[in-house]
């Protein structure tokens, strides 16, 4: 949380395999002392999740919680997926 300052984001890729009907949802995070810590966006459309901090992060603390969003798998996504492997383990004699 080193020089984490209050308007700060992080954004990470989302996976194909999510969807929602809902392109943008929005929930906030914190814990039970700093329940307003940050927005969480996960956003379908630019397949991102965006992390935004509300305020000023203190590097001398430790911070937990726990995010609970809901999300769907894409079936289409899986549907094409080929998960189909072909190995070739040599016999003995090397055929």
């Amino acid at each position: 949380g080193t020089d984490l300052k209050k308007g700060d984001v992080f954004e990470t890729p989302m996976s194909a395999g999510f969807d929602s009907m809902n392109k943008v949802v929005t929930t906030s995070f914190g814990n039970s002392a700093n329940p307003n810590m940050g927005i969480l966006v996960l956003d379908y459309n630019q397949r991102k999740i965006f992390a935004e901090f509300t305020q000023d992060i203190d590097p001398n603390k430790i911070y937990s919680g726990t995010i609970n969003v809901g999300t769907f798998v894409n079936r289409d996504y899986y549907k094409n997926y080929v998960n189909e492997t072909t190995i070739k383990i040599p016999k003995v004699d090397g055929s």
